[in-house]
């Protein structure tokens, strides 16, 4: 292999590498305008918006993760830390994404109100928070003590973590601790989101008109499913073929993810609604003035002439 074949090889990864930040960048900061959104407007505290807050809070810290593992491949233990983080919040955002579908399902099953169903399930998001966070730290624990531990048995399952790679060396443990776990929770997701999709089909018009605003918010997250899906399936691909196109459009579409919660999701949906609650209230809060001055002027003139009249 000449220089020159070299040294358009080292341009090409570093061409990738770059790409990969800046798009998973633009990600990162719209995925925190989300979580800023989320954390100032009180009328989004609810579990289904907890649950995609910290969907969105696993996906960014991967990302950032993910970063890390382009960045830092000077050696072993960079590259082991590197490679345990994305694993564990892969397997975290599959199972909060599960969470989110089981709310979907669960809330618009339902026919009490809104506050009601809050007050009534407030427990539910403790549970959720519970599997998707130990679920993916057992794996996780497990996936160390296999790489690390003494035991013989261990051998087959080994990750063999490499600087050559920086992610799992061998192909059984990645698809035993990594794919499968992962593809579980997708597995189960869509079958909860086929489940909402049949039960809003068998509703009553009345009953949707009801549940307006969260199947709203169904149409949404089921476009986000359908692009979380593609972006796992060219991230599969990219794993096992290390081809470099395949990984640009994996970054891109990491990248197109943050993108439409911002734009679909956060912008449109919730920083309007939160601008037009504001001016409500603003408006709202002037009427009441105005009222309570048109009052104060109505009882001057009332006393004025009272006053006048005993004069």
């Amino acid at each position: 292999m000449d220089s020159d074949t070299v040294d358009s090889e080292i341009l090409q990864r570093l061409s990738t590498k770059l790409t990969a930040i800046i798009c998973l960048s633009v990600s990162i900061l719209f995925l925190c305008v989300h979580l800023i959104v989320f954390l100032i407007t009180e009328y989004e505290r609810t579990i289904m918006g907890k649950n995609f807050a910290m969907l969105c809070l696993t996906m960014l810290l991967g990302y950032l993760s993910y970063i890390g593992n382009i960045v830092l491949q000077n050696s072993i233990q960079s590259c082991i830390i590197t490679v345990i983080a994305c694993h564990f919040l892969s397997i975290s955002q599959s199972a909060w994404l599960l969470s989110t579908s089981i709310e979907t399902w669960k809330s618009i099953k339902t026919t009490k109100t809104q506050q009601d169903y809050e007050l009534k399930n407030s427990w539910r998001f403790s549970y959720y928070s519970l599997y998707s966070w130990i679920m993916p730290a057992i794996i996780t624990a497990g996936t160390m003590y296999l790489e690390f531990g003494d035991s013989n048995w261990s051998n087959e399952l080994k990750p063999k973590f490499s600087d050559k790679s920086c992610g799992f060396g061998q192909a059984n443990a990645f698809f035993l601790l990594h794919i499968l776990p992962v593809n579980v929770n997708l597995a189960i997701n869509f079958s909860f989101i086929a489940a909402t999709i049949i039960k809003l089909q068998k509703m009553k018009t009345e009953t949707l008109y009801y549940h307006q605003d969260m199947i709203k918010e169904f149409k949404y997250y089921l476009r986000l499913n359908g692009l979380i899906g593609i972006t796992w399936l060219a991230g599969l691909i990219s794993e096992y073929t290390r081809s470099e196109a395949i990984t640009v459009i994996y970054v891109l579409l990491n990248a197109i993810q943050g993108s439409y919660i911002f734009l679909i999701m956060t912008f449109h949906d919730k920083i309007s609604t939160f601008i037009y609650y504001v001016d409500t209230e603003y408006d709202m809060k002037m009427l009441n003035e105005n009222e309570s001055d048109d009052d104060l002027s109505q009882s001057e003139r009332l006393t004025g002439m009272s006053d006048s009249t005993r004069i």
